[in-house]
Protein backbone atom coordinates (compact mmCIF):
# COMPACT_ATOMS: atom_id res chain seq x y z
CA UNK A 1 0.00 0.00 0.00
CA UNK A 2 1.34 3.63 -0.72
CA UNK A 3 1.60 6.76 1.23
CA UNK A 4 -1.87 8.05 -1.00
CA UNK A 5 -3.90 5.34 0.26
CA UNK A 6 -2.95 5.11 3.46
CA UNK A 7 -6.48 6.37 5.60
CA UNK A 8 -5.39 9.44 7.80
CA UNK A 9 -7.25 8.39 11.41
CA UNK A 10 -8.58 11.42 13.15
CA UNK A 11 -7.66 11.78 16.60
CA UNK A 12 -9.86 11.35 19.53
CA UNK A 13 -9.22 14.07 20.94
CA UNK A 14 -10.22 16.23 17.70
CA UNK A 15 -13.18 14.55 16.87
CA UNK A 16 -14.67 15.15 20.78
CA UNK A 17 -13.73 18.85 20.65
CA UNK A 18 -15.88 19.26 17.31
CA UNK A 19 -18.93 17.06 18.90
CA UNK A 20 -18.85 19.55 21.56
CA UNK A 21 -19.12 22.27 19.25
CA UNK A 22 -21.20 20.96 17.48
CA UNK A 23 -23.73 20.08 20.52
CA UNK A 24 -23.46 23.38 21.65
CA UNK A 25 -24.19 25.04 18.53
CA UNK A 26 -27.22 22.33 18.39
CA UNK A 27 -28.41 23.42 21.82
CA UNK A 28 -27.65 27.26 21.01
CA UNK A 29 -30.12 26.48 17.67
CA UNK A 30 -32.51 24.87 19.97
CA UNK A 31 -33.09 27.95 21.91
CA UNK A 32 -33.04 30.51 19.40
CA UNK A 33 -35.75 28.14 17.69
CA UNK A 34 -37.74 28.65 21.14
CA UNK A 35 -37.48 32.56 21.13
CA UNK A 36 -38.21 32.89 18.08
CA UNK A 37 -41.14 30.31 17.73
CA UNK A 38 -43.93 33.21 18.32
CA UNK A 39 -45.41 35.38 21.32
CA UNK A 40 -44.13 33.72 24.78
CA UNK A 41 -47.71 33.07 26.02
CA UNK A 42 -48.35 31.02 22.81
CA UNK A 43 -45.43 28.83 23.05
CA UNK A 44 -44.47 27.49 26.09
CA UNK A 45 -42.40 25.07 27.53
CA UNK A 46 -45.47 23.54 29.27
CA UNK A 47 -46.81 23.31 26.12
CA UNK A 48 -43.62 21.88 24.26
CA UNK A 49 -43.78 19.07 27.50
CA UNK A 50 -47.75 18.12 26.52
CA UNK A 51 -47.01 17.73 22.92
CA UNK A 52 -44.46 15.25 23.99
CA UNK A 53 -45.84 13.74 26.35
CA UNK A 54 -43.28 15.08 28.88
CA UNK A 55 -42.64 17.09 31.98
CA UNK A 56 -41.70 20.65 31.46
CA UNK A 57 -38.32 20.43 33.44
CA UNK A 58 -37.35 17.53 30.49
CA UNK A 59 -38.05 20.55 28.18
CA UNK A 60 -35.98 23.13 29.92
CA UNK A 61 -33.08 20.75 30.73
CA UNK A 62 -33.38 19.86 27.19
CA UNK A 63 -33.12 23.81 26.00
CA UNK A 64 -30.58 24.60 28.47
CA UNK A 65 -28.54 21.25 27.35
CA UNK A 66 -28.70 19.81 30.61
CA UNK A 67 -30.24 16.62 28.80
CA UNK A 68 -28.63 13.94 26.88
CA UNK A 69 -30.52 13.89 23.53
CA UNK A 70 -31.19 11.35 20.95
CA UNK A 71 -31.67 12.78 17.14
CA UNK A 72 -35.57 11.45 17.63
CA UNK A 73 -35.65 13.75 21.03
CA UNK A 74 -34.26 16.67 19.38
CA UNK A 75 -36.66 16.28 16.12
CA UNK A 76 -39.55 15.73 18.01
CA UNK A 77 -38.71 18.41 20.15
CA UNK A 78 -38.44 20.56 16.94
CA UNK A 79 -41.58 19.75 15.37
CA UNK A 80 -43.00 20.58 19.28
CA UNK A 81 -41.97 23.95 18.18
CA UNK A 82 -43.76 23.90 15.13
CA UNK A 83 -40.18 23.93 13.64
CA UNK A 84 -38.59 21.35 11.24
CA UNK A 85 -34.74 20.07 12.05
CA UNK A 86 -32.65 19.69 9.09
CA UNK A 87 -29.50 18.14 8.86
CA UNK A 88 -26.98 18.40 5.41
CA UNK A 89 -24.12 16.53 4.91
CA UNK A 90 -21.72 18.12 2.34
CA UNK A 91 -18.24 16.50 0.70
CA UNK A 92 -15.40 18.45 2.01
CA UNK A 93 -14.48 18.28 -1.92
CA UNK A 94 -17.57 20.26 -2.74
CA UNK A 95 -16.61 24.05 -0.21
CA UNK A 96 -13.97 26.21 -0.10
CA UNK A 97 -12.00 26.29 3.19
CA UNK A 98 -12.63 28.56 5.58
CA UNK A 99 -9.55 28.46 7.61
CA UNK A 100 -8.20 25.39 6.36
CA UNK A 101 -8.11 23.43 3.80
CA UNK A 102 -9.17 20.29 5.23
CA UNK A 103 -12.57 21.99 6.20
CA UNK A 104 -15.62 20.15 7.34
CA UNK A 105 -19.11 21.58 6.91
CA UNK A 106 -22.45 20.54 8.20
CA UNK A 107 -25.43 23.01 7.59
CA UNK A 108 -27.96 22.34 10.48
CA UNK A 109 -31.39 24.94 9.95
CA UNK A 110 -34.23 25.06 12.34
CA UNK A 111 -37.04 26.12 10.06
CA UNK A 112 -40.10 28.28 12.19
CA UNK A 113 -43.63 28.77 10.05
CA UNK A 114 -42.90 30.75 6.87
CA UNK A 115 -39.89 32.37 8.34
CA UNK A 116 -36.68 32.29 7.04
CA UNK A 117 -34.21 28.99 8.05
CA UNK A 118 -32.58 30.01 11.25
CA UNK A 119 -29.07 28.36 10.43
CA UNK A 120 -26.73 27.87 13.29
CA UNK A 121 -23.02 28.07 13.09
CA UNK A 122 -20.32 26.09 14.37
CA UNK A 123 -17.24 26.63 14.35
CA UNK A 124 -13.93 24.79 16.23
CA UNK A 125 -10.79 23.70 14.76
CA UNK A 126 -8.01 21.89 15.66
CA UNK A 127 -4.74 20.63 13.82
CA UNK A 128 -5.33 19.81 10.65
CA UNK A 129 -9.29 19.55 11.31
CA UNK A 130 -12.29 21.55 11.40
CA UNK A 131 -16.30 21.79 11.63
CA UNK A 132 -17.81 24.63 10.38
CA UNK A 133 -21.76 25.09 9.56
CA UNK A 134 -22.60 27.31 6.82
CA UNK A 135 -25.57 29.46 5.79
CA UNK A 136 -27.60 27.16 3.55
CA UNK A 137 -28.68 28.54 0.55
Amino acid sequence: MSDADATIRIPDEILAEQWYGFVHRLIEGMQLAYRNSGEPQELTQKKIAERLGKKPSFVSRCLSGQQNMTIRTIHDLARAMDCRLEVTFRPLKSLRPANNPATSRIAIQFLVGDQQPIAVPVSTAAENFSSVIQDAP
